[in-house]
């Protein structure tokens, strides 16, 4: 179905009542109610999905941050049985082929593929081209980076990050790098997580 788990669209909500807007309203705007976001196993429509994203992005003057800050929202539970999936896995490597087959659960905007280069394994996600606003690039990266963490320790940093798009102001750009423990590549030609061979 061409929908997103309301899950998902609660921690956008969550992120805009922690910084003190009226995150209902926002959301009824973009034709989410109360009630489906209450609902953990509703699914919201792609479109209304987006416009909640564009809106959300909006309220917040368009903080280059705030996909970050819907990540901080993320458990691996937020994608329900995925997840769980997810953290029952043995390896890392039996996590991301979980997470590649699976995605569709989530939304059926993005693809997740995988493979092998040399030293690094890349996880990319592949979105429709309407859904390219920067802030759900950082958020859907910082969320795997935090399933990666759930599995192999907080401490845990990627060997490489791209975003595909470009290098925000420098506090910015200095929150995003810090988050991830590694200075993303900017305007790159996917959004991609690495992380090395050998940890899978």
């Amino acid at each position: 179905q061409d929908t997103w788990l309301s899950s998902v669209m609660l921690l956008v909500h969550t992120t805009l009542a922690e910084r003190g807007l009226d995150a209902d309203r926002i959301a009824l705007a973009a034709g989410i109610t109360p009630a489906q976001l209450a609902d953990p196993n509703a699914r919201i429509e792609l479109e209304t999905a987006r416009a909640f994203w564009v809106a959300a992005v909006a309220a917040c003057s368009c903080d280059p941050c705030f996909g970050l800050d819907v990540a901080r929202q993320f458990k691996p539970t937020t994608l329900h049985a995925l997840g769980f999936a997810w953290m029952a896995s043995g390896t890392l490597r039996e996590a991301g082929q979980r997470l590649i087959r699976y995605f569709r659960i989530v939304n059926a905007v993005d693809r997740v593929s995988f493979r092998e280069e040399e030293s690094l394994a890349w996880f990319a996600f592949h979105a429709d081209g309407e859904y390219t606003l920067p802030r759900t690039y950082d958020a859907r990266a910082a969320s795997l980076l935090r399933m990666c963490r759930a599995l192999l320790g907080a401490s845990f940093a990627p060997a490489a990050v791209r975003l595909p798009h470009a290098r925000p102001q420098p506090e910015a750009a200095a929150k995003i790098s810090e988050f991830f423990g590694v200075p993303p590549e900017w305007g790159a030609n996917e959004c991609a997580l690495a992380v090395p061979v050998e940890v899978l």
